[in-house]
């Protein structure tokens, strides 16, 4: 549900009438709908990303973790755990290595340009 959506549900509507506290209503309950559909989905899309991850990077990454949390301002984030080969973790390839895991997580829908 996007804020242009909100916007037009809400345009020429008086606020203080009746019909605009079931109008809020309804908004709310389509947006706890998409919540509900978000947290049952999310982690398999998570998944199916770290998957595909290891999988890209070969041999470089051993295994990808996470964990679902708040950050330090208390708003959800995910957070990665990359466990690297022996090589991969060597000092002159972890730069490269880092900067491939980092492109590869980042290219995917659930790390929106805020957490960039």
């Amino acid at each position: 549900m996007t804020d242009e959506y909100i916007t037009k549900r809400f345009v020429d509507v008086d606020l203080r009438a009746p019909e605009a506290v079931r109008m809020v209503l309804d908004l709310l309950r389509e947006l706890a709908a998409e919540v509900r559909e978000m947290q049952m989905t999310l982690p398999e899309r998570i998944e199916r990303t770290i998957r595909q991850t290891v999988s890209a990077l070969g041999g470089d990454v051993v295994r990808i973790m996470y964990r679902l949390r708040d950050d330090s301002y208390g708003v959800p984030a995910l957070f990665f755990q990359v466990l690297l080969s022996d090589a991969a973790g060597k000092r002159e390839n972890l730069r490269g290595v880092t900067e491939q895991v980092n492109q590869l997580l980042h290219a995917q829908d659930f790390i929106g340009p805020t957490e960039r």
